[in-house]
């Protein structure tokens, strides 16, 4: 489709950093929508777009500290945000997995598998 837009000369734009940006702020909560329902575990996926989408503001005063001149500063603002993303979630979800019983060690499992396979 996109050969064809761009043939046709209608203006679209094709960036692949915003595709996988795209892709990964839907699968992402889709996925644990599944894991979660598969489990049992009660979650709407409204709520799991909506607490995804807070964990990523983080990355925003991260993109803002990245302007300072040191490598090593980079990437430790870098290390800090990835780590404090998936920490808003996890806490945030915490309470929706042990209402599951006895079901939340392989809930945990199969998220981390899920992480797993995507990298």
């Amino acid at each position: 489709m996109l050969i064809f837009v761009a043939e046709k000369g209608i203006g679209l734009r094709y960036q692949f950093g915003d595709l996988v940006c795209w892709l990964v702020a839907t699968i992402v909560p889709v996925g644990l929508y599944h894991i979660l329902k598969y489990f049992s575990a009660p979650s709407g996926l409204v709520q799991l777009f909506c607490l995804y989408g807070y964990s990523l503001f983080v990355f925003i005063p991260a993109l803002c500290l990245s302007v300072i001149p040191s490598q090593i500063v980079r990437w430790v603002i870098a290390g800090v945000a990835g780590f404090m993303s998936p920490t808003f979630v996890a806490l945030n979800l915490r309470n929706h997995i042990k209402s599951a019983g006895e079901r939340w060690f392989r809930i945990v499992v199969g998220i981390r598998g899920g992480a797993r396979k995507k990298f």
